[in-house]
């Protein structure tokens, strides 16, 4: 929940696919129904959230001497964490609630970024803190300002993306662990279809809409496979989009897209992406 210095930043590194994770998530990406009717099973998107809530119980991070695979996806979920809490705290602000967008505006700074910060110095990825303290000031101090600090932030957040220069494969891997973090999100935010811990469901529709963006950038790839498989992504988060409600739904919306069916994206766009190199 935003505020809450305490919640760790819940870094899922994507898994290998093996032999029974692919046969899920291409039952998935089939139609396949996740729990079969009258049984009780567990579908796939119970797996999900189980790798997904596996990567809680501790603070997550970027070792600053650690320049491995691994660890540029852990920053670049984080970046997507970061981006989904502005892209929050920006849609609360043009709805004129200008705390609750203070809140997601500081929250990365102060909980996020210093996670990262060694690790973006260790790569030589230009720092962006300045442009998010910038943000949080704006927000608290001179709300006519924000949009342009807002665009600010974006801005230098995509400068250290792309300084980052990763492999087309570790910017799926960081794209599904960030899909799988929203989905751990709203599991916790939402319960049968309603909205019951708005802090969490913030964040996780913050995740959405960052990794929808994140998505539409590999879908401008010229590589073909990373476009073809950004596309399908981008469908999918669309279909979890349009069943999120907004940023803070009225108290009798319906919040068609629980975590099953975020976790079932995430499975969806992994299964997308395999191959990309």
């Amino acid at each position: 929940m935003v505020g809450d210095s305490k919640k760790p930043v819940r870094v899922v590194k994507a898994r290998t696919w093996s032999g029974i994770g692919l046969s899920l998530a291409a039952g998935l990406a089939m139609g396949a129904p996740v729990v079969a009717a009258g049984t009780g099973d567990v579908g796939p998107e119970r797996l999900w959230l189980a790798q997904a809530e596996g990567g809680e119980g501790g603070e997550s991070g970027a070792s600053a001497e650690d320049l491995s695979a691994d660890a540029t996806v852990e920053i670049l979920t984080e970046i997507g964490e970061i981006e989904g809490n502005l892209l929050t705290g920006v849609a609360f602000q043009r709805s004129g609630q200008v705390d609750k967008a203070a809140q997601h505006f500081s929250h990365p700074r102060a909980d996020i970024y210093p996670l990262i910060e060694e690790a973006l110095v260790a790569r030589k990825a230009p720092p962006f803190e300045t442009e998010l303290d910038a943000l949080t000031k704006a927000a608290t101090d001179d709300p006519a300002s924000v949009e342009v600090a807002f665009m600010a932030a974006m801005t230098a957040i995509g400068a250290t993306r792309a300084a980052l220069a990763a492999e087309p494969k570790d910017e799926f891997a960081g794209l599904v662990a960030l899909v799988r973090n929203a989905g751990a999100d709203l599991e916790k935010g939402v319960a049968a279809g309603a909205v019951t811990d708005a802090g969490e469901y913030e964040d996780g529709w913050g995740y959405i809409e960052a990794a929808r963006a994140w998505a539409t950038r590999l879908a401008g790839s010229s590589d073909e496979k990373v476009k073809k498989a950004a596309a399908k992504a981008v469908a999918a988060l669309d279909e979890v989009a349009a069943g999120l409600p907004g940023v803070a739904p009225a108290a009798d919306a319906k919040v068609a897209a629980g975590s099953d069916v975020v976790l079932s994206a995430a499975a969806r766009i992994e299964l997308a992406a395999y191959g990309v190199k």
